[in-house]
C-alpha cells in the first residue's frame, strides 16, 4: 500500500463492515472508525502488519471504541496487502462510506457468469 488511502491507480481494496457490526458503535462511532481506518491506511506504507494494528487499535480506543482485537488485525491486514494503495469502505448494503469502490473496474469478488444455459437460481 502506497503512503495514500485515496492514492495509486487501480482498483481500490474494498473494506467491506457488516450492518450488526455497525449497530453496535455509539453515536458518531461509525463516523471514527472510518476517519481512523482513512487515517491509518495513509500511513501504511511498507510497515509491518502487526505495528499498522497497534496504530489502529490505540487510535480506536482513544475514540471509545471497542472493536474487537481479531476485527482491528484483519482490518490492518487487509489495508496493509491493498495492491494498488487504495481504499474504499462500505457497508455490506453497498452504502459507500468513504471513497469509489467502483474505481477502475472494482467488484465483488463474486461474479455470477451470464450464461443463456444457466438456471436463474444458482
Amino acid at each position: 500500500m502506497t503512503s495514500q488511502a485515496d492514492g495509486g491507480g487501480g482498483a481500490p481494496t474494498i473494506i467491506v463492515l457488516s450492518s450488526d457490526f455497525v449497530q453496535e458503535l455509539p453515536p458518531g462511532g461509525l463516523d471514527a472508525l472510518v476517519d481512523q481506518i482513512v487515517d491509518v491506511a495513509r500511513g501504511v506504507g511498507d510497515r509491518p502488519v502487526d505495528e499498522v494494528s497497534a496504530d489502529l487499535g490505540k487510535r480506536l480506543d482513544a475514540h471509545g471504541l471497542s472493536v474487537p482485537e481479531v476485527v482491528v488485525n484483519r482490518l490492518a491486514e487487509t489495508m496493509a496487502s491493498s495492491v494498488t494503495g487504495s481504499i474504499a469502505i462500505t457497508l455490506d448494503d453497498n452504502t459507500v462510506l468513504y471513497g469509489d469502490p467502483d474505481l477502475g473496474g472494482a467488484h465483488s469478488a463474486h461474479q455470477e457468469p451470464e450464461h443463456v444455459d444457466r438456471p436463474w437460481f444458482t
